[in-house]
């Protein structure tokens, strides 16, 4: 169980990383160095949010976490 969602979360950290940067590129000529202070926080409660949801998932049915896995592996 702790295992599938390690991988879990090394998997959505690399999407969730990816996808951020995309769109990240075009904002960061506004974006100043006040306003990513604020964003790394939001950044750890999406953490957590993630960390919650992969729990509940887990714990609720696991056919949805292996289709939810491969989903995200296909990404």
């Amino acid at each position: 169980m702790m295992m599938i969602m390690m991988v879990m979360m090394m998997v959505m950290m690399e999407n969730k990383r990816k996808k951020k940067k995309k769109k990240k590129k075009k904002k960061k000529k506004k974006m100043k160095k006040k306003k990513k202070k604020k964003k790394k926080k939001k950044k750890k409660k999406r953490m957590m949010m993630v960390m919650i949801m992969i729990m509940m998932m887990m714990f609720t049915s696991r056919h949805l976490d292996c289709k939810y896995m491969v989903n995200v592996r296909m990404c």
